[in-house]
């Protein structure tokens, strides 16, 4: 199409120029410079009614080399435009690609702070079990040391009533309580 546009300019050029030519030949002012230029178009002809067939080949030539230029420009121009569009497709499938990263990274971002929460709410209850066993140890030590502290109780209020004390202190209301004591009697 380019090669066509070319081929138009050039033949309105040489139109151009053949109508100037003409117009000078008609004025006396110019009339040397058109009989110059007409001798430069006669020596032309000339040339070309001797030389017909190197002219003719030249002509050829120059169409061959015209239109392998043009075969190659428009393979050219073919290649381009398959370039451009698979470009276009693999930017389109680039574009897929990141958004289908894009969405994976949200759901994992989505997972890790679903983790994240579940993991705080372990971590809750694992201080809470850990502080409730350990009020569980406390009040077990508390209980083992009241056990303690009655067994003591219990076993000085067993020795002293064993012990043939007079009086016996009451370790649950701290009363002292005399004994009646038995003499001995021997009986012969």
């Amino acid at each position: 199409m380019n090669l066509t546009k070319i081929l138009i300019v050039l033949i309105v050029i040489v139109a151009v120029a053949a109508t100037v030519i003409y117009v000078m030949g008609r004025f006396p002012q110019t009339k040397t410079t058109y009989d110059t230029i007409m001798g430069y178009v006669n020596q032309a002809k000339d040339y070309v009614t001797k030389n017909w067939a190197l002219v003719a080949g030249s002509l050829g030539t120059v169409a061959t080399v015209g239109g392998l230029a043009y075969s190659k420009l428009s393979a050219a121009k073919t290649q381009l435009t398959q370039a451009t569009s698979e470009i276009s497709s693999q930017g389109s499938t680039i574009t897929e690609l990141k958004n289908k990263l894009t969405a994976a990274e949200q759901s994992a971002a989505d997972q890790a702070k679903t983790y994240e929460a579940k993991l705080s709410e372990a971590t809750k209850t694992a201080t809470s079990a850990t502080s409730t066993a350990t009020d569980q140890t406390n009040l077990i030590n508390s209980l083992k040391q009241q056990l303690q502290g009655s067994t003591d109780l219990h076993t000085n209020f067993v020795n002293q009533l064993t012990s043939g004390a007079q009086s016996v202190i009451d370790p649950t209301t701290n009363q002292v309580y005399k004994l009646i004591t038995l003499e001995k009697t021997v009986v012969k």
